[in-house]
C-alpha cells in the first residue's frame, strides 16, 4: 500500500460517545494513539506512549485537566507538554547550601531548576524533537465521530457527505477491529460474487441471480451500479426488502465504502463504512447505517435496528472469519515462499472480479482501473 498517500487522510477512529473521561488506546498505519478528553471536554490525540518510562498512556487517566501516566503520575497538557512530575516540589522546607542543593538534585536526578524542561530533555532522542514533550496529531470531532490524521498541522477534515447524519433517515452508527488484509477487506465488502457462498442462505440462496452493472471511476474513487434482473432471494431479503430493484455501489479514498439499495431512484437502505488501516493485518471499520422513515412507520428507530441488527452481526461474523483466514493463509504463503512469492505468483482474476482493479490502483499505485460494463448470472444448486 502507499502509506506515505494513506497517512495524508483523515480516519473517524473512535464514536463521539465511546470516548469519555478514561483515555483510550487506538491505532493508525501502526501508529500506537491515545485519545482522551481533557480540561474543557476537546479531544486530544497522542503517541500512546509516556516518554519516561515508555508505558502506554492510554493505561493512565485524567488529573485537573491533565493527561496522567498511569506509571509514575507525569501529567501532560493539552498541547503535550510536562505540567507535574510527582516526588519533585517547588517547596524547600529550610535552607540549603548551593552545594548540598547541588548534591540532593544530582542524587534525585532532576532540580527545580530544570523541572519544566525535563520531558523535553528525556523525549530529545525518542521523539527527536525537544520543543514537543509528546508527540500530538490532528484530531477532530464531528458527525458523532473523532478523526485523526497522521500529518502534522492539517486543516479540519472535510466530512464525505455519505458519511453525515441524512434527513429523513434513522441511523445506527457502530465501531469494530478485526484480522484482515486492508485491500481485501473492502473488497470483500464491494464484491457480489461471495454473497452466494459465504451468505448462501442469509443473502442469496441457491437458484439463479441475475444482475446487470456498469462501472465509473475517477481520481478519487469509483462506483458499480447494479440493476436487479432477480431479486436477491436470501432471509434476510425475504424479511427487510420492500423492492430493491437497484444497489448503488461506492468507493472513496482513503477506504469509504457504501451500498445503497434503492427501489427506482429512491434509496430504501444503506450500508456505509469507513475501513481504517489500524496495523498491519488489522483493520478499523466505522460504520453508519442508513434506514428510510416512512410517514406510516410507527416503529422506534431502536426497534427497527435492533431486529436487523441480529442478522447484521451474522454477515459481519462470515465476512470476518474468512478475512481471518485468507490473512493467514497469505502470510503462510509468504513464510514459506519468502516475500516475492506475491510477486512470482500474482492473485488469479476474471471479469466477475469487478473491484479488484480500481482498489490496487487507489491504494496502492497499481495500474489505473478498468470500467465494467456486463451482466453476471449467479446460479449454484
Amino acid at each position: 500500500m502507499n502509506l506515505k498517500k494513506l497517512k495524508t487522510a483523515w480516519y473517524p477512529l473512535c464514536r463521539s460517545k465511546d470516548l469519555g473521561k478514561h483515555p483510550k488506546p487506538s491505532k493508525l498505519l501502526g501508529e500506537p494513539l491515545v485519545l482522551v478528553r481533557l480540561d474543557n471536554k476537546s479531544v486530544h490525540c497522542f503517541r500512546d506512549v509516556c516518554p519516561h518510562r515508555l508505558i502506554p498512556l492510554s493505561l493512565g487517566r485524567v488529573v485537573n485537566g491533565r493527561l496522567q501516566c498511569g506509571y509514575h503520575g507525569w501529567e501532560f497538557d493539552g498541547e503535550g507538554r510536562l505540567q507535574n512530575v510527582p516526588g519533585i516540589s517547588k517547596r524547600i522546607s529550610e535552607p540549603v547550601s548551593e552545594q548540598k542543593q547541588q548534591q540532593q538534585d544530582q542524587y534525585q536526578g532532576l532540580s527545580e531548576d530544570v523541572r519544566q524542561n525535563t520531558c523535553q530533555k528525556s523525549c530529545q532522542n525518542l521523539y527527536n524533537d525537544p520543543k514537543q514533550p509528546l508527540v500530538k496529531y490532528p484530531c477532530h470531532e464531528q458527525a458523532g465521530w473523532i478523526w485523526v490524521n497522521l500529518t502534522q498541522n492539517k486543516p479540519p477534515p472535510t466530512i464525505p457527505q455519505r458519511f453525515q447524519p441524512q434527513t429523513g433517515f434513522d441511523i445506527l452508527m457502530t465501531f469494530r477491529t478485526f484480522e484482515a488484509d486492508f485491500i481485501h477487506a473492502i473488497e470483500n465488502f464491494l464484491d457480489p460474487v461471495h454473497t452466494l457462498f459465504i451468505h448462501r442462505g442469509l443473502i442469496r440462496n441457491v437458484g439463479v441471480q441475475h444482475l446487470k452493472y456498469r462501472q465509473s471511476h475517477d481520481e478519487h474513487g469509483f462506483t458499480t451500479h447494479y440493476t436487479m434482473v432477480n431479486k436477491q432471494n436470501g432471509l434476510i431479503n425475504k424479511l427487510f426488502d420492500p423492492g430493491v430493484t437497484v444497489n448503488i455501489a461506492r468507493f472513496q479514498f482513503p477506504g469509504l465504502a457504501s451500498i445503497a439499495y434503492c427501489k427506482g431512484e429512491t434509496v430504501l437502505f444503506e450500508v456505509v463504512l469507513f475501513f481504517i488501516p489500524m496495523d498491519k493485518g488489522e483493520v478499523g471499520m466505522a460504520t453508519n447505517i442508513y434506514i428510510a422513515k416512512h410517514n406510516k412507520d410507527k416503529l422506534p428507530a431502536w426497534l427497527k435496528f435492533g431486529v436487523m441488527r441480529p442478522f447484521i452481526e451474522l454477515v459481519f461474523y462470515q465476512d470476518k472469519k474468512i478475512l481471518a483466514t485468507q490473512l493467514s493463509a497469505k502470510n503462510s504463503a509468504n513464510t514459506l515462499a519468502g516475500k516475492p512469492f506475491a510477486d512470482k505468483n500474482p492473485y488469479q482474476s476474471t471479469s466477475a472480479d469487478l473491484v479488484i482493479d480500481h482498489l490496487v490502483y487507489l491504494l496502492a499505485d497499481g495500474a489505473e482501473g478498468v470500467d465494467k460494463v456486463g451482466d453476471m448470472v449467479l446460479d449454484v444448486d
